[in-house]
């Protein structure tokens, strides 16, 4: 009997130490790592949520990266889910890399302030996802993230006014038109925009103005129809710059005629340039878009003046720029 009593009491303190052994086992295990962390800082001039800006326009971010079990190793910037470029990055104080090594105290935490530029080849409105990404030695990551919506500015119209375009072929320093300020300029005075052709030579002295025009001093001038822009849109609906801008892009090469010379040879126009782009003969409700250096303006015909005994005829446009 002694012998079994003993049998027994030896497998009881085994059996103890065994479930003494799996306890401390799970309290002095291998620790959880605790992973990095990143946020975007709010502060003005910094982005830190969702917003609305410019299309073209760069934003800037400023960053914060805390450490966690493991030194920090990598920030990575996505576009779309994309690596952003190097050339469109900027990091004040650093040069901009992506992914971006951290080295040195930064791998115990750091702040970084970022520009991002925007991509040239996007003129289009759109929302884009932007991602910031902290890895550590561990290859521990975290991620956040924030998204950018562009919008095309709209910039108010400078001025409207009325201009009157005269006949070439009439008074002295006519001919020409100041699309800045409505005034009736010498067809070749460098104020002008545009200009009246003159008259043909071969015509009876009744029906002889050419009523066409052509841009002058330089100006490059489109045939414009507002429908190609928006349906039911009318001269009057047009309120900003950029509006002008989609009428040059969306308007077509003058395709007029520019006579000068009849059958024989013989100059028969007051405008004998015959490498110029020139309109159809004029009717009210023609609309233009006119270019010059990096102005643009839109006019519209609102009166044909067509006198039959001189050279008084005249055009009256709208003028917005």
């Amino acid at each position: 009997m002694k012998k079994i009593i003993l049998s027994f009491l030896t497998f009881g303190f085994a059996l103890s130490l065994l479930t003494s052994c799996g306890e401390d086992d799970i309290i002095t295990g291998d620790p959880i790592e605790t992973p990095p962390s990143i946020n975007l800082v709010a502060e003005n001039n910094f982005i830190s949520k969702n917003e609305t800006i410019n299309v073209g326009e760069a934003f800037r971010v400023k960053l914060r990266l805390v450490v966690g079990t493991k030194d920090l190793n990598v920030l990575r910037i996505f576009e779309n889910g994309s690596l952003i470029p190097a050339s469109r990055l900027e990091i004040t104080g650093l040069t901009a890399n992506n992914p971006l090594l951290i080295v040195g105290n930064s791998k115990k935490g750091a702040t970084y302030e970022v520009k991002i530029n925007a991509d040239p080849a996007v003129t289009t409105q759109r929302t884009i996802a932007y991602a910031f990404e902290v890895e550590d030695e561990g290859k521990k990551t975290a991620v956040t993230s924030i998204d950018i919506s562009t919008i095309i500015p709209f910039t108010a119209i400078e001025k409207t006014l009325i201009g009157v375009l005269l006949n070439q072929a009439g008074p002295a320093n006519t001919g020409g038109l100041d699309l800045d300020t409505g005034e009736s300029v010498g067809s070749k005075d460098m104020r002008a925009e545009i200009k009246d052709q003159g008259i043909n030579l071969d015509r009876p002295a009744t029906d002889n103005w050419r009523r066409q025009i052509s841009g002058a001093n330089g100006a490059e001038v489109r045939t414009v129809k507002l429908s190609d822009l928006a349906e039911n849109l009318k001269f009057s609906d047009i309120k900003f710059k950029e509006q002008i801008l989609d009428a040059f892009a969306k308007g077509k090469a003058l395709d007029g005629v520019d006579i000068f010379r009849n059958s024989r040879g013989d100059k028969i126009a007051t405008d004998d340039d015959g490498n110029e782009k020139v309109s159809q003969p004029m009717a009210v409700g023609d609309i233009f878009a006119v270019k010059r250096d990096n102005k643009h303006y839109l006019i519209e015909c609102v009166k044909v003046n067509n006198t039959t005994n001189n050279n008084n005829d005249s055009y009256e446009f709208n003028i917005k720029f």
